[in-house]
Order: structure tokens, then C-alpha cells, then sequence
């Protein structure tokens, strides 16, 4: 009489998962994650510490009330239409 095969819990779910084509995108898409996490150091994000907050916080505001403006102002002193008039 032969023992039965022991079969290993790492060789059983890496058969399970080659079986599930679910669990095989699910992996696929955590590992995408892990990765993305580790080179979010490497990502050119915004600081936030350097980031200039306003100092009182505006609430929100319907986009039909300030179109396409939404607080943004031009770091420099000319805008787009008045060097355009010139």
C-alpha cells in the first residue's frame, strides 16, 4: 500500500489558481497594486507641504456659477485676452 500523496498548501493553491481564471486576474491586479504602491515614492506628486492651501477653506460652488474659473489665478500679471487685445 502506498501513503497518500501529501501535497503542499503553496502547490495547491497555485493549482487552484491556474484553475480560476478569476483568481488568476485577481492576483494579476493585486500585483499590479503592490506595485504601483511601491514606486509611488518615485512619482512625481506634489508635496504636500509645499503645497499654499488657503487659509480658510471656501465650500463648494455649482460649476455653472463660476464657468471654467473655479479660484485658479494666473500667476502672472497678464492674462491670455488682454496681451491678445494688444
Amino acid at each position: 500500500m502506498e501513503a497518500p500523496h501529501a501535497e503542499s498548501s503553496w502547490t495547491d493553491v497555485r493549482r487552484r489558481v491556474r484553475q480560476s481564471r478569476a483568481a488568476w486576474w485577481c492576483l494579476v491586479f493585486l500585483a499590479a497594486c503592490a506595485l504601483v504602491s511601491a514606486a509611488a515614492p518615485l512619482l512625481p506628486l506634489p508635496s504636500p507641504v509645499t503645497l499654499q492651501l488657503q487659509a480658510e477653506p471656501r465650500g463648494p460652488t455649482a460649476p455653472w456659477v463660476e464657468l471654467g474659473n473655479h479660484g485658479f489665478t494666473p500667476s502672472t500679471g497678464t492674462s491670455a485676452r488682454s496681451t491678445a487685445r494688444s
